[in-house]
């Protein structure tokens, strides 16, 4: 299996569960920094620690999953610079 830098794997096709797997993180994602930044949890310290964790976690995650590369569909050829 050939190794690729982190920004040719994100550019690289994902595999579709993985490529589901972060439409759905970055959804959740964008909720919940919508959510802490609207000023609606300020008062709400507990809550608000919670939706930052969970933002880094989510955030995490979509970045994980936008790594993956589908190697079966990969053009060595074609993305490898000489």
């Amino acid at each position: 299996m050939n190794k690729l830098n982190f920004f040719r794997r994100i550019l690289a096709r994902t595999p579709e569960n993985n490529k589901v797997l972060g439409l759905i993180a970055t959804g959740i994602t964008t909720l919940l920094v919508t959510l802490d930044q609207s000023g609606q949890i300020d008062d709400k310290p507990i809550i608000k620690a919670g939706c930052e964790i969970a933002i880094v976690l989510f955030g995490g995650m979509t970045v994980y999953n936008a790594q993956k590369v589908d190697y079966g569909h990969y053009n060595h050829k074609k993305n490898i610079k000489k």
